[in-house]
């Protein structure tokens, strides 16, 4: 149909139209009430991206990503991997850092995590559409 050719063509051309990738910014504040725009603020979690970009993205995903996945995405990567979560994660790890103990000149392991799980979840005011005094 024209949809679809339409989204082949963008593939030829690598090339999305600029309407396509427009989405709008929504933000809901990390607590209520808002007294102020100083107080942090983050995305809404639901897409607001065009739905045909949304679509093109599902099809992509489905076609490509996920066929080649096990060749992209290295083992040691536990997100976007079907059947794969931190508990994986986590198992792996232990059974590394029990390995390492196994072995007779090592008598410690030092583990040092960094937790990102809140490194995108402020937006810049600027960009909030909150104005500073």
């Amino acid at each position: 149909g024209l949809l679809t050719r339409i989204l082949n063509s963008s593939l030829e051309q690598q090339c999305v139209p600029t309407l396509w990738k427009l989405a709008n910014l929504a933000t809901i504040p990390k607590e209520l009430p808002l007294s102020s725009c100083d107080q942090l603020l983050r995305p809404i979690s639901i897409s607001l991206t065009n739905i045909i970009m949304t679509l093109f993205e599902k099809l992509l995903f489905k076609q490509e990503i996920s066929m080649q996945s096990n060749f992209i995405i290295g083992k040691d990567q536990f997100a976007y991997k079907t059947g794969s979560n931190t508990t994986t994660a986590l198992i792996k790890c232990q059974h590394q850092w029990l390995k390492w103990l196994d072995d007779e000149e090592v008598d410690s392991v030092r583990v040092i995590s960094f937790d990102f799980s809140k490194a995108f979840g402020t937006v810049p005011h600027d960009i909030a559409g909150c104005a500073k005094s």
